[in-house]
């Protein structure tokens, strides 16, 4: 079963289908796909419900972990962090929040948490991330993390089919804080 993840002021915990209308209503505000890489606008009811329906296979097949990013006060739900291809040589940690939760940490906490639980739970050594040249704010979400930057690159973005200019990062559970 999926454990549910607690930090500061955040729960992480499974998806499930009474979050799919959250997570539509969430990801109707454009800059949320203008500053990803693969969520696309508009963003449908039903595309939320599908992508929750595949997530406790992914569980169990051991390829990936998604997390809705809940605040503890009152059970708000405000995102997904996830890590895929878990059986990979470096899963990849990838995240969202609406735009209302933006700037106040939620990110950072919430990346923390699963490299702890990648670490701890998993055995995992390392961690990657991307993000779009573009999108500073999540450098910084990066950085707190403990990511450094590894390279920098041209990709064609799913949600865009444009190519557009990334940062990749990595963090060394290793060597981590």
């Amino acid at each position: 079963m999926q454990p549910t993840l607690i930090t500061e002021g955040l729960r992480l915990r499974p998806l499930d289908c009474s979050d799919a209308a959250k997570i539509e209503r969430l990801l109707q505000d454009r800059e949320i796909a203008r500053m990803t890489a693969n969520i696309p606008h508009p963003y449908t009811l039903a595309m939320a419900t599908a992508w929750i329906e595949r997530q406790p296979r992914q569980w169990q097949a051991q390829e990936a972990v998604v997390w809705g990013i809940e605040r503890q006060a009152d059970a708000m739900l405000m995102g997904v962090v996830s890590l895929r291809q878990l059986k990979g040589p470096s899963p990849v940690l990838g995240y969202w929040l609406g735009k209302c939760f933006w700037g106040k940490g939620h990110a950072s906490r919430a990346a923390s948490l699963v490299c702890q639980y990648a670490r701890g739970r998993l055995g995992i050594d390392s961690v990657v991330a991307s993000r779009l040249h573009r999108n500073v704010a999540s450098g910084k979400v990066l950085e707190r993390a403990g990511f450094k930057i590894e390279g920098f690159g041209f990709e064609q973005l799913p949600n865009k089919g444009a190519y557009e200019a990334v940062v990749y990062h990595r963090c060394r559970l290793g060597d981590w804080r």
